[in-house]
């Protein structure tokens, strides 16, 4: 059986019982009683005979979110909702209806009960909605230049004083890339139990949630528990010199661990297999809410997707996760989330899907769509999602692609953001991220969507540049700058090269090897468009910043031995332009040749 058709099974076994949305302001939000009734019907049939279902039941509460309320009001408010959630326990409990998790700060509870229990619910005053515990599927570098984080860390904008929390398979905090543990500043793990389903919780000690030093430390299925660990070097990796940041590469670490190791080849389509419940999610997301102050907590990521496609916002299937997601946007706290890898073109995955996560599809480093990723109307934002060489467990790199790369990207460059803008609300910081990215239209056969912004992060922090709005793209026929088969290897490995792409003569230009007659003048111009290319015997990597300014620590690009890379190379700093550029490389031999030509120019 296969992972997807596995997980539409899996659907049914969970539900969630809702409670009123999470703005008072709103009204109540209850479900359709033909809507609640069919939810019922569908679990019921999909549950097998003699098991259980597992549920979150909610409670009908109008109630503020956390970052509305005083302390005081805050106590209120748990007070409340345990008053009810007590109340409404002695009732259920006589219908065979047992508590497994109760919400604190949002109003709902994890139940367990017979199918034919769940018919009881309706009737329940307290009860608003019913909706499956979805079961989740982790989302399966040159990603950083490609969206200006180099030219944003230049200004100073690396995320430092944020932290980005990465929800996921667990992280091996002592990779070099996370400085040994030191970039780590808290975890947590909320895992499962659950025999029925053969599922054993990956907390240490198969407890139900922990958090305490090394609890998010990786599950122990090698197919799958490597991905928190890239997706968190992804998002706020550091290596210093080398090629491999993360995008906010200066920001803390909070690892949560939410998977629980399945040994059930029915469910897993193999032996083993990582799965994250919703219910599991939504524990950890509460719990972040009350330490987001502590820690200045910026976002929080969501690699993972239940499979299903979802052309319009599903915060009617999605209850509880909503109020979740909606109370850590109370505090400031943005949810991202990818948005699956089903190569879905007019919907994307749970809990992308809801209206308030900020969802991420996938394009490759030049711009253009991955086959795989998820896009629809509701789509926020791209980033890139292939080819992206980040931590693995035990020390190493791996390279991998998904939709989990690209919304671990938006996570990071959200801190970045943040540092640019402190007193930002999530809608102003995602209006900037969209304002100054690149618009990309679907053209995959079957594809809808038109005009959906990739990150452009160097643009989104430059406080005093322009915005996209005000910037125009000027493509040419390609100017070849440097040929180092024509001139030999002149531009020798260590070693700057500065090149004049103001000056007509263009003498340095020739120098190495592009003849240079067709580059315009690029006066007043704010980036030069260039696409790298490198055969070598050696590996290597690249460097490209502005003339006059400090080399960088990040690459453009890398290689083993042969590469590509076409990329936006920054002239200017802040309000002031240089118009030129400086290149240097590292390889352990000669280059054998070096191409760099130009395609064209922002001004």
């Amino acid at each position: 059986m296969t992972r997807f058709c596995k997980s539409l099974i899996e659907l049914s076994f969970y539900l969630v019982l809702v409670a009123s949305p999470i703005h008072a302001s709103d009204g109540p939000l209850k479900q359709a009683r033909g809507d609640m009734l069919a939810q019922i019907e569908s679990i019921q049939l999909a549950t097998p005979r003699g098991e259980k279902a597992r549920a979150i039941i909610g409670l009908d509460f109008a109630t503020l979110p956390n970052g509305a309320l005083t302390p005081a009001g805050l106590h209120k408010k748990r007070a409340e909702i345990a008053n009810i959630q007590q109340r409404l326990e002695a009732r259920a409990r006589a219908q065979g209806i047992g508590t497994l998790r109760r919400f604190s700060d949002i109003p709902f509870m994890l139940i367990e009960a017979p199918a034919a229990a769940l018919d009881i619910l309706p009737t329940f005053s307290e009860v608003s909605s019913v909706e499956p515990d979805r079961l989740h599927w982790p989302s399966l570098s040159s990603a950083m230049p490609s969206i200006g984080a180099p030219a944003a860390w230049a200004e100073g904008y690396d995320g430092a004083g944020y932290a980005v929390a990465i929800l996921d398979t667990g992280v091996d905090k002592g990779h070099y890339l996370f400085g040994n543990g030191s970039k780590v500043v808290h975890e947590a793990c909320f895992s499962t139990n659950y025999p029925p389903l053969a599922a054993v919780s990956a907390c240490p000690g198969n407890v139900s949630s922990s958090t305490q030093v090394g609890s998010a430390a990786p599950c122990s299925i090698a197919s799958d528990c490597w991905h928190g660990t890239h997706v968190a070097s992804t998002a706020v990796g550091n290596d210093e010199a080398g090629p491999y940041s993360g995008v906010a590469r200066g920001a803390d670490l909070i690892a949560v661990q939410v998977y629980s190791e399945f040994n059930d080849f029915n469910i897993c389509g193999a032996p083993q297999c990582a799965l994250s419940f919703a219910s599991d999610q939504i524990a950890a997301m509460e719990y972040l809410a009350t330490v987001a102050s502590s820690y200045n907590l910026s976002a929080v990521n969501l690699s993972l997707g239940d499979g299903q496609n979802y052309a319009t916002a599903c915060d009617v299937q999605e209850f509880a996760y909503k109020a979740a997601v909606d109370n850590l946007k109370s505090l400031g706290v943005a949810t991202v989330a990818a948005s699956g890898n089903e190569g879905y073109r007019n919907g994307v995955s749970s809990p992308a899907c809801i209206s308030s996560v900020i969802s991420v599809g996938a394009t490759d480093d030049d711009g253009n769509l991955t086959s795989y990723s998820n896009v629809g109307a509701i789509l926020d934002l791209l980033a890139p999602g292939v080819s992206i060489t980040a931590a693995s467990p035990g020390n190493a790199l791996s390279t991998r692609q998904g939709t989990s790369m690209s919304s671990a990207v938006v996570a990071g460059a959200w801190a970045v953001v943040r540092l640019s803008m402190p007193a930002a609300t999530t809608e102003e910081i995602l209006d900037r991220l969209k304002s100054t990215g690149s618009s990309v239209n679907d053209l995959r056969s079957g594809g809808l969507t038109q005009d959906i912004r990739r990150v452009n992060l160097d643009v989104a922090v430059g406080a005093s540049g322009p915005t996209s709005s005000q910037i125009s793209y000027f493509p040419m026929v390609a100017c070849r700058l440097v040929d180092t088969s024509v001139s030999g290897t002149v531009v020798s490995p260590l070693v700057n090269k500065d090149f004049l792409v103001r000056d007509r003569a263009k003498t340095t230009i020739r120098s190495q090897g592009g003849s240079g007659d067709d580059c315009p003048d690029l006066s007043g111009a704010i980036a030069a468009h260039l696409n790298i290319s490198v055969t070598s015997s050696a590996p290597g990597f690249l460097r490209v910043w502005p003339s006059g300014q400090p080399e960088p620590q990040a690459t453009v690009l890398v290689w083993q031995s042969v590469a590509s890379n076409a990329f936006t190379a920054r002239l200017c700093e802040g309000p002031e332009c240089h118009y030129d550029f400086t290149l240097k490389y590292y390889s352990e031999q000669n280059v054998t040749r070096l191409v760099v030509d130009l395609l064209g120019f922002y001004r």
